[in-house]
């Protein structure tokens, strides 16, 4: 039996994480916050706060606008990691527009300044919801192509049915499946992803 991957499309580099507009879905899920970023700089706050899980689409959509501004000052998941005197000072800098990232509310981060926590509930927040079905399969077939590869789409469709909607999660089972696949020599099929999601 054929153990090669020669089935599925092999991508070139050129597809890999491009971090563009283009390969964007929009979807119910993330279409305010896209409409946002589309909408730069006419923004009726100094900052943008987008608000989201893990690995749905935050950093794709600093990328999209760093490309249309290089100037733009961009602090991502300051729920992790947050100067908070450089950012104060930033957001009170005139004319000059701030992009946000954080998993969670601005109202329940822990910030010691008084002050940022007043500015940061003061800006424009818009949240990315869990995953429709028409975002989670552009996901899928994302994941997959940011790994050079994509399986067929009755494969995809199986995932997409039998997966936990969430953003981190299909994000590491792609990864479990691409790297499996290599390693093993097996092909993705839908016995294989059967495989990985029972273990």
């Amino acid at each position: 039996m054929n153990q090669n991957n020669s089935y599925q499309l092999l991508l070139p580099l050129s597809y890999r994480k491009a971090y563009n507009r283009e390969n964007f879905f929009v979807s119910q899920s993330n279409e305010i916050a896209v409409n946002m970023v589309d909408n730069y700089p006419n923004w009726n706050t100094p900052a943008l706060i987008i608000i989201g899980p893990k690995e749905c689409g935050k950093t794709h959509l600093c990328h999209v606008l760093k490309e249309r501004d290089k100037n733009i000052k961009i602090f991502e998941n300051i729920d992790e990691n947050i100067n908070e005197e450089i950012l104060f000072h930033q957001l009170n800098r005139l004319n000059e527009k701030v992009l946000i990232t954080t998993k969670i509310s601005p109202v329940n981060l822990k910030i010691k300044s008084p002050d940022l926590k007043s500015r940061l509930n003061a800006q424009n927040t818009v949240t990315i919801e869990n995953p429709d079905d028409n975002l989670i399969n552009a996901i899928i077939i994302k994941q997959f192509i940011d790994r050079g590869i994509l399986p067929k789409p009755h494969v995809i469709k199986y995932i997409a049915k039998h997966s936990e909607r969430s953003f981190n999660f299909l994000s590491k089972l792609i990864g479990e499946i691409s790297d499996k696949s290599v390693q093993l020599k097996r092909k993705i099929t839908i016995s294989f992803v059967k495989e990985i999601l029972t273990n």
